[in-house]
């Protein structure tokens, strides 16, 4: 049952755009799916800057009541 929140959880990231809090890169997150039970959620994403590319991001599940940090 707790691996299901987290997918839900992971499903709504899909397509959110956010900008990384180092680098001020803008990205879209264009998959998630969380790993090992939920601690982490994986992020496969693209950047949205003159740059480009694809690039994977994890998020500690933990910090989902604050800010979202990726680690």
């Amino acid at each position: 049952m707790v691996e299901k929140l987290w997918e839900k959880i992971a499903g709504v990231l899909v397509n959110t755009s956010a900008t990384l809090p180092r680098t001020q890169r803008p990205y879209t997150i264009l998959e998630a799916r969380p790993l090992d039970g939920g601690k982490e959620i994986m992020c496969e994403i693209r950047y949205d800057d003159s740059k480009g590319g694809k690039d994977t991001i994890f998020f500690r599940s933990e910090r989902f009541g604050d800010e979202l940090q990726p680690r």
